[in-house]
């Protein structure tokens, strides 16, 4: 803004006043929503709200397989719950930064905890983001560095707007295909089973996939049986550890051997308890298996009557060889 001043002598003194007008800036805005406790905890609480309702696809056993959510199928209830606990921990998490360090870590703090693509993917997500934030922080205080001289405040602040409208315009985008598309399958097929299980037409199930490829009672709430490729651990010091094989690789390895050494043979009665070696693995009304596996052993599923019930979309790519393709449910003839 241009001040015009009146010097004793009668000239005018023309002066510019650079000061922010914090009431109307952007600065300003962001600026007021920190200092004020519920403008702060509301914005949080939209946040979390946006993000998980908005969030449709699979990442982490921890969240997905092992957890119990009893109260999953009223649908709205716990994910507005989750996201007022995730909002309220934000909250408090930036208030506690702020007490023992300064209100710049606080907002590194809530920036390096809230928004990003590790809303889904914490890992990637989170090195993206402390990664970023460092050299903007380093950008920021370049001011004894060889390049102090040559790089001004409005091209440090040119550098710094870049870099945001950089971050959210390659992040989005990521962050919505990760939150609606990519491994959205495996979660769809456990809504398929339990609107199936309510009609009456599951008795049991079983997923051909490396172990907690899905998620399991969380999502079903139904009393089924159900079974998994499991993958404990190594306990028994006496085998070597580059030696052993968990249930899920030994499948993986020859899928028909296992099935000829684990299963029963298609001449049993495949649902009742029957068979002359109780050992063995009984097959389910319900089968669950990725695409790629169909190739090996659609030869004993035509033996044991298995027909393609349903198939849904999981992701374009999988850095498990074993879960590429689409998701596939198999049902048997006669239950």
């Amino acid at each position: 803004m241009v001040v015009f001043q009146r010097r004793r002598n009668g000239d005018l003194q023309t002066t510019v006043d650079v000061s922010p007008k914090t009431e109307h800036s952007f600065d300003g805005k962001i600026h007021t929503i920190f200092n004020n406790k519920n403008l702060l905890l509301s914005s949080l609480i939209l946040f979390r709200l946006f993000n998980a309702f908005i969030t449709k696809t699979f990442f982490s056993p921890d969240e997905y397989w092992q957890s119990v959510e009893v109260a999953h199928y009223m649908i709205y209830a716990p994910r507005f719950l989750q996201a007022v606990f995730a909002a309220i921990s934000d909250f408090y998490s930036y208030h506690l930064a702020r007490k023992l360090f300064t209100d710049s870590s606080a907002k590194w703090t809530l920036c390096l905890i809230g928004p990003g693509l590790h809303w889904l993917h914490q890992e990637i997500g989170m090195r993206e983001k402390v990664i970023s934030g460092i050299g903007i922080d380093e950008i920021s205080n370049m001011k004894n560095s060889h390049l102090a001289n040559s790089f001004t405040c409005s091209k440090k602040s040119a550098w710094l707007n870049f870099s945001i409208i950089f971050l959210v315009v390659t992040n989005v985008p990521m962050a919505y295909y990760a939150a609606t598309i990519h491994q959205s399958g495996v979660v769809e097929v456990m809504n398929y089973l339990r609107d199936e299980a309510d009609k009456g037409n599951v008795k049991n199930i079983g997923f051909l996939a490396p172990c907690h490829s899905t998620p399991f009672y969380s999502n079903l709430h139904r009393n089924l049986e159900m079974w998994f490729l499991t993958c404990e651990p190594l306990l028994n010091h006496n085998i070597n550890l580059d030696d052993y094989l968990d249930e899920a690789d030994q499948f993986y390895k020859n899928p028909l051997d296992f099935i000829y050494a684990n299963f029963e043979r298609p001449t049993f009665n495949t649902f009742n308890n029957s068979s002359p070696n109780n050992s063995l693995r009984k097959w389910p009304s319900h089968l669950i298996i990725f695409e790629v596996l169909l190739k090996d052993i659609e030869s004993v599923l035509k033996q044991l009557e298995y027909d393609e019930c349903a198939r849904f979309f999981n992701s374009q790519f999988n850095d498990d060889s074993r879960r590429q393709g689409d998701i596939i449910v198999l049902c048997k003839a006669a239950i």
